[in-house]
């Protein structure tokens, strides 16, 4: 029952049989359950062992390498004719047990046992038989290198994609709900990979949260992802992810994805191709393996080595080192390992990129737009300070109709505050009519008597034909301290001011430096004053602002932003500022992974320095893929070109193609443990 292809499990009975991707799963069956047999493909398409590619290579170079030498006594003409079809042999031994079909393509694939083919059969006319031992050695050891690069880079990332799946539990507690009234009724044991989107799983104390998902009831203190150190509080309407563990309370999950949508799964489909979500270097490794280029690159060599031949002899050897030395398979596996590992490294830090191509998007941002509230700022507005127009006695009477206003405005952080303000102090909201809540401008409502109230910024004030001039003085100061303020104007008139301190989180500097040294050019978005986002801005280190905008405005705003070049990216919550989100090329979003609200990119935290993260492992990811790509199609072709015209001795061309694979081949893995080294640090 054990192999490396596949992976045992054990499913009940009501289970319908089938092959499926998942993770690997141990063996196991309760007494009161019938098994059923599963197979289930390991995470990444598992490679032949090192020790059977070495088999090959022996297998292949010890006869052939026994004819070269025969091949040196005088007059052996057989040994020669022998040596000349076993290599023919040999090219088609590699051709049926290829195991890099798949990643090369079913013709690209034969290129190299093409050219062994040939090497074999020129080394028949050469005037020194012996070339023919040194022609069959570099051949068999470039194809060993390959392999044995190969199994390494995928033992790394099935290292790290195991690690991911490992960390999700294979079973878990349904929550069953009252066919009467919906709520839960029973809880019920039962398969992880059985649970589908819509459904609801219990999860407590010590567990493991099993799949994506919105909190539908509850509050518990949980790890948000399966590296995190530091634990937060998830309730209600909250989003979790797979891999989550919880510390303390419980909660009720709904799950929004599940099986190999979860985010702990997903970066196993990045180095798909063909898919509508591979990014664009993937899709055009996949074009250049397509048979029709192969067979235009072989007609091609061919052309050149058999123009440029001194005889029949050279013609085969050139084409044979040509088609030899060309690095198909590090130009596919390096244009989509890098977003694999990427994807993974990502997903154990809680960030979740929607797919290949939205990863490889992020990896191109030349301008990231901040929002403020929640996003540099905590988000949990404070009112510090109420500074009445007239007499000061009228404080408590004016927070109150403030507090009857903003009642339709919650769960605004303006409105929260004020209400919280008015309960420290013991009062009773007023009463209002008609009161009506405008996002981004504030409330209008009609208090007792008929007289219009007012509360917002500058902007709704004005609009109401109401005159700010009386407080302006006054709001210039908080503004310049960096508060924003709102303003209460009654029956035409500013009657009061309040002043409001959402504080900066201490992260947002860091994460602003970290774009700013990806070159990235950092913009502030916001609704408050100018003088209010230029005194945030200042403690941030961002020259560019753009205030006193609506939510459209916004949008707009990143609208130009994409209008006049680059790839424009948005860091900020949803819903607050879904419409800048929605207008963005990335759109990245706090506390949202695990929910409907992800985007193309979404982070488990609400800290912003996981979102610059989150640009900086994508910006890596698409340069090394990109650097792999180039490299082998100019370096790879450049060699070809020069075998084939014989400028390039056949040694040398497989010692600059032996350099060209151990460069290209392990840039996954490098990608994964630099990484790592910096992490640590």
């Amino acid at each position: 029952f054990c192999a490396d292809d596949c992976r045992l499990a054990f499913r009940t009975a009501r289970d319908r049989v089938r092959t499926r991707a998942a993770t690997p799963m141990p063996i196991g069956m309760r007494g009161d359950e019938v098994a059923e047999l599963h197979l289930l493909p390991a995470p990444v398409s598992s490679p032949p062992p090192a020790e059977l590619l070495g088999a090959k290579a022996i297998s292949i170079f010890a006869p052939a390498a026994l004819a070269g030498v025969l091949a040196f006594v005088p007059g052996q003409i057989p040994a020669i004719l022998a040596a000349a079809i076993i290599t023919i042999l040999a090219g088609f031994q590699l051709i049926r047990g290829d195991s890099h079909r798949a990643d090369t393509g079913r013709i690209a694939s034969l290129l190299g046992p093409i050219g062994s083919s040939c090497l074999g059969i020129g080394a028949v006319f050469r005037p020194d038989p012996s070339f023919f031992l040194l022609a069959a050695a570099a051949g068999v050891g470039l194809y060993w290198l390959r392999g044995t690069l190969v199994v390494r880079g995928k033992r790394e990332l099935d290292a790290i994609l195991g690690e991911l799946c490992a960390s999700v539990p294979e079973r878990s507690r349904m929550s069953l709900p009252d066919p009467d009234d919906g709520r839960p009724l029973e809880t019920r044991d039962s398969a992880t990979s059985s649970i589908r989107t819509g459904e609801e799983v219990l999860v407590e104390a010590g567990d493991v949260v099993p799949v994506d998902g919105t909190v539908s009831a509850g509050e518990a203190t949980i790890y948000p992802y399966p590296t995190a150190t530091e634990p937060v509080l998830r309730r209600a309407q909250s989003s979790v992810l797979a891999g989550a563990r919880v510390v303390s309370g419980a909660v009720r999950v709904t799950s929004t994805r599940v099986g190999d949508a979860r985010a702990l799964f997903r970066p196993r489909s990045f180095g798909q191709e063909g898919t509508p979500g591979s990014a664009s270097l993937t899709r055009f490794a996949t074009w250049a393996k397509s048979p029709v280029i192969s067979l235009l690159f072989l007609a091609a060599m061919a052309g050149l080595a058999f123009v440029f031949q001194q005889g029949l002899a050279a013609g085969l050897t050139r084409l044979g080192t040509a088609l030899l030395v060309m690095p198909v398979l590090s130009l596919v596996l390096g244009a989509k390992w890098p977003f694999v590992s990427a994807s993974a490294l990502a997903a154990s830090r809680g960030v979740v990129f929607r797919d290949a191509s939205a990863l490889e998007r992020a990896g191109r941002v030349t301008a990231a737009a901040l929002c403020t509230d929640g996003t540099v700022t905590h988000g949990t507005c404070q009112l510090v300070e109420v500074n009445p127009l007239g007499k000061p006695q009228e404080s408590a009477e004016l927070t109150a109709l403030a507090m009857g206003a903003e009642v339709v405005a919650e769960p605004h952080p303006i409105a929260e505050a004020v209400r919280i303000f008015g309960e420290e102090r013991g009062i009773t909201p007023t009463a209002l009519r008609r009161a009506a809540y405008a996002p981004g401008r504030g409330v209008t409502a009609l208090i007792d008597g008929g007289a219009a109230l007012v509360i917002g910024n500058r902007h709704s004030l004005l609009q109401a034909g109401v005159s700010v001039a009386v407080a302006d003085r006054e709001a210039q100061r908080a503004e310049s301290l960096g508060r924003t303020v709102i303003f209460l104007a009654v029956g035409g008139r500013a009657r009061a001011l309040f002043v409001l301190e959402d504080p900066v989180r201490p992260e947002a500097r860091a994460a602003v430096q970290q774009l700013i040294d990806l070159d990235v050019e950092v913009l502030l978005l916001s609704g408050d004053h100018r003088a209010t986002v230029e005194a945030l801005a200042r403690t941030l280190d961002i020259t560019h602002v753009k205030a006193e905008l609506s939510g459209d405005e916004r949008a707009a705003e990143v609208g130009r932003l994409r209008e006049a070049g680059g790839v424009v990216a948005v860091i900020g919550r949803s819903p607050a500022d879904e419409t800048s989100l929605a207008m963005a090329d990335v759109a990245l979003t706090l506390d949202a992974a695990g929910s409907t609200m992800e985007g193309d990119l979404a982070v488990a935290s609400g800290d912003v320095r996981d979102a610059a993260w989150a640009l900086s492992i994508a910006r890596r990811a698409r340069r090394t893929a990109q650097a792999v790509v180039t490299t082998t199609i100019v370096g790879g072709l450049s060699v070809a070109i020069a075998s084939a015209i014989g400028v390039l001795h056949p040694l040398a061309a497989v010692v600059a193609a032996f350099g060209i694979d151990a460069w290209a081949l392990p840039s996954a893995a490098r990608l994964l443990r630099r990484t790592r080294r910096e992490r640590l640090r």
